[in-house]
């Protein structure tokens, strides 16, 4: 049930974002410097509204990520979380 959530969510994202279908669609990974909620929830395992929420509230606050290492430093985000992730998560520059 829950693939087909994450299907659902991919496929409206694609539809209303641009931007995130050329990075996600084509890697079939997800950014967590552009990243949203539902797009964090969508893409990776084991992450809830809660987390992606600390994932961007953490973002905001320390600026942009430098490596995927960077999430263990957000609450709730576990080495194993991580490593459960990592093929899903890429980690681009901001553009100004």
């Amino acid at each position: 049930m829950k693939n087909i959530c994450n299907v659902l969510v991919v496929i409206m994202m694609l539809l209303l974002s641009p931007s995130y279908a050329v990075t996600t669609a084509t890697t079939g990974k997800v950014d967590i410097n552009s990243a949203n909620v539902q797009e964090l929830m969508a893409y990776l395992d084991g992450v809830g509204k809660k987390k992606a929420q600390a994932i961007i509230e953490f973002r905001k606050i320390k600026g942009p990520y430098k490596s995927m290492q960077d999430l263990l430093k957000v609450k709730g985000f576990s080495k194993k979380l991580l490593e459960k992730n990592k093929e899903k998560i890429e980690v681009l520059p901001i553009k100004n």
